[in-house]
């Protein structure tokens, strides 16, 4: 080997060997534990507004993945029970239920009655563990200027994993085997549990990184849907037994920011789901402007299942005595025509707000296609509103018939002159149309001069004595003597 090529390949490796060195040096020496206590103040630090309701974030490992990534293990995320919960003596129907089974099945010896009894009697906590989960920035999209964070996670007896861009870019979103009865807010939305395992696939293209103008799909699947459990009370009247729903499609596709549901449907043995509407996509994510319309209904055969669902749902066939889920206001003006019932999920994700309906979907609206997906919060008439609108604007007709009509007395005629033809106005001068001209200001006018003083008096000239005999004085004129 020529001395050369020996000089290079030193100037080469011991570079290459200080970069090594420092890397490994950084990796075994990098104050993770600092980092994870930062994590758990920075998430408690965006949830202080929320106050009591705040979420907390507890991470058991925090470790690095790779080189341009961290790993994260035994990581929970501690739910509080919502205020209606709280005010509620005994909690969340849904909570206490899931807590219940959950400690059930904790008990080796089978004896869950005792502990189901002790979260029965408040509110409870829920708990999101977090198994294991990492996220890594790639390192050849570096080199164009591009950030690009790839995450995946063990929760909810599942893996979910995806792709996060940072700047602009697409997303992307994968659910594989995720349960949704660990799923405490899901719980809490419907007062009872759900029990399901969903798969699906998400991805958006945001340009610029805006949602609000994002463009993709999304196609979910639910297997197995079951709700309740035959313990938690639905609305809090009597225990809902498990009723089979089947499977739950998902199907919607995005475009400028509104996110479409094309397809919502779920048919099972003793009940249906449909649904339909649009979610105006925004970022953060819970700034989202939902409208969805969404049905539900149960078969007359799980209706007849024994006298507690009759007492509930009503008997098939039977209007009275009421079921006592029609007693509720609510659902009272949710129930339809065809048995189902109807809510229409409206308003900003973080904070939906649940109204009866009769309707299928929104109304076709006359606006551009950019405002199809509705207002931020505006509620619309539904159909009963309408239909009582025309019956009592009906009933407003008939009384007016039938009231007698009085005569009128004819009117009194008004003659009227014809008013004088207006008069043209004269046409303007060509002078009158030239701009003004320009006129210096007028000097100001002199000052008066000043009046001349006034002579001092002068002394009377005093008379000269006369000379005796009458001479007259010296330098005095004769007077001619008449002849």
């Amino acid at each position: 080997m020529s001395p050369r090529i020996v000089s290079i390949a030193k100037a080469m490796l011991y570079p290459l060997f200080y970069l090594f060195c420092l890397v490994i040096g950084l990796v075994l020496s990098f104050p993770w534990d600092q980092v994870k206590h930062r994590i758990e103040a920075e998430f408690a630090k965006s949830q202080a507004p929320k106050g009591a309701a705040a979420w907390r974030l507890e991470i058991g490992e925090l470790d690095g993945y790779w080189l341009s990534g961290v790993e994260i293990r035994s990581a929970k995320l501690i739910i509080p029970p919502d205020e209606a919960s709280s005010a509620s003596p005994t909690g969340s129907p849904a909570r206490s239920s899931a807590a219940a089974k959950s400690a059930g099945d904790a008990d080796d010896d089978g004896e869950a009655d005792a502990p189901a009894a002790k979260v029965a009697a408040g509110p409870r906590e829920s708990t999101v563990l977090l198994e294991e989960g990492h996220a890594r920035v790639r390192l050849l999209p570096l080199l164009i200027g591009r950030v690009r964070v790839d995450f995946s996670m063990s929760v909810l007896g599942g893996e979910i994993s995806g792709t996060v861009p940072v700047g602009g870019g697409d997303f992307e979103l994968e659910l594989e085997d995720v349960d949704l009865g660990q799923l405490a807010p899901l719980a809490d939305l419907v007062t009872v549990p759900v029990q399901g395992v969903a798969s699906g696939r998400m991805s958006l293209s945001a340009p610029d990184g805006k949602f609000s103008k994002a463009g993709g799909a999304l196609d979910l699947s639910v297997k197995n849907v079951v709700l309740g459990d035959g313990k938690a009370k639905l609305m809090g009247k009597m225990a809902l037994p498990p009723a089979d729903l089947g499977t739950l499609e998902i199907g919607a596709t995005a475009a400028a920011g509104v996110l479409q549901l094309d397809k919502f449907d779920a048919q099972g043995k003793d009940g249906e789901v449909h649904g339909a509407g649009t979610v105006k996509l925004r970022q953060p994510w819970d700034m989202s402007i939902a409208d969805v319309y969404l049905r539900f209904g149960f078969t007359d055969a799980y209706r007849s299942t024994n006298d507690k669902t009759k007492a509930l749902l009503g008997e098939p066939g039977q209007d009275f005595p009421p079921a006592l889920i029609d007693q509720d206001k609510k659902m009272k003006r949710a129930k339809r025509s065809d048995g189902l019932y109807g809510f229409r999920i409206h308003g900003r994700v973080r904070s939906l707000k649940f109204d009866p309906t009769t309707a299928d979907g929104p109304k076709p609206s006359k606006t551009p296609a950019s405002n199809a997906g509705g207002g931020d919060d505006g509620d619309e008439a539904d159909a009963d509103a309408a239909k009582g609108a025309q019956f009592s604007a009906a009933g407003k007709r008939k009384t007016r018939k039938a009231a007698p009509a009085t005569p009128k007395a004819p009117a009194a005629t008004i003659e009227r002159t014809p008013a004088p033809p207006a008069r043209e106005a004269p046409s303007p001068s060509p002078e009158s149309l030239l701009p003004p001209r320009f006129e210096p200001p007028a000097p100001p006018p002199p000052e008066p001069a000043p009046l001349p003083e006034a002579p001092p008096p002068q002394e009377p000239a005093q008379e000269a004595p006369q000379p005796e005999g009458g001479a007259p004085p010296p330098g005095a004129e004769e007077a001619p003597v008449p002849q």
